[in-house]
């Protein structure tokens, strides 16, 4: 009868063996209230932290050197007004010194057809932008050209932005689907406009429209 009583001797050692010693914060509390101490930085339990109240040092904002330095993700359900304008929440924006191709212009190609060019021109503006982060600049009044007599964007911000490394406003007058504003202020566009007039690209397959609007040149 004496073995079990040994098994639990053994049993009881060896578990004082693993927890080990009681805490020190428990041996301060039986022995009644502790001398207050230097706070801690770390605390055994959750504290809630004011971070107006810290008065550790912080490094300055980093300036970015981005040439285009806005973020601006858009839905697929952004709404695009024209071949360079759209809108997102209350924001409305215009892609600066463009003119745009009426949703509602028709042309007729050299052999006859019929194309809503207007509508296509739209269209690739959406698919340039719908669903993909833009990095944007803002375009100051003073650098900015209105298309002429065009008073209907006054209230749009004016931006020039990237998608990716295309530039949207590169990539619209190439594809013949906008207007350079001013040939003059925006030299390197209105190479591109030349280029797509000269290969009959979007708008510019409508040999009225190559009429209506006479290949401008830029001052020397």
């Amino acid at each position: 009868m004496k073995r079990p009583r040994t098994l639990f001797y053994a049993l009881c050692l060896w578990s004082f063996a693993i927890a080990g010693p009681a805490p020190a914060g428990d041996t301060a509390a039986s022995a009644g209230p502790a001398e207050p101490q230097e706070r801690l930085l770390w605390t055994r339990e959750p504290v809630r932290v004011d971070p107006k109240a810290q008065t550790l040092p912080r490094l300055p904002d980093r300036a970015s050197d981005h040439p285009f330095p806005q973020s601006l993700f858009l839905p697929r359900s952004v709404r695009v007004t024209d071949s360079v304008s759209f809108a997102f929440g209350d924001t409305r924006y215009r892609l600066s010194g463009l003119d745009p191709v009426p949703p509602a212009q028709v042309c007729l190609e050299e052999q006859g057809q019929r194309m809503a060019c207007g509508l296509r021109a739209r269209m690739t503006l959406r698919t340039l932008i719908a669903g993909r982060l833009l990095r944007c600049r803002t375009v100051l009044p003073a650098e900015n050209d209105m298309a002429e007599n065009d008073v209907s964007d006054n209230d749009a911000m004016k931006v020039d932005c990237v998608q990716g490394v295309q530039r949207l406003a590169e990539a619209l007058v190439s594809a013949g689907h906008a207007f350079v504003a001013d040939p003059v202020r925006y030299p390197d566009l209105d190479s591109l406009e030349k280029t797509a007039r000269n290969d009959q690209r979007g708008v510019w397959a409508d040999p009225q429209i190559r009429g209506a609007r006479p290949e401008r040149h830029t001052a020397q």
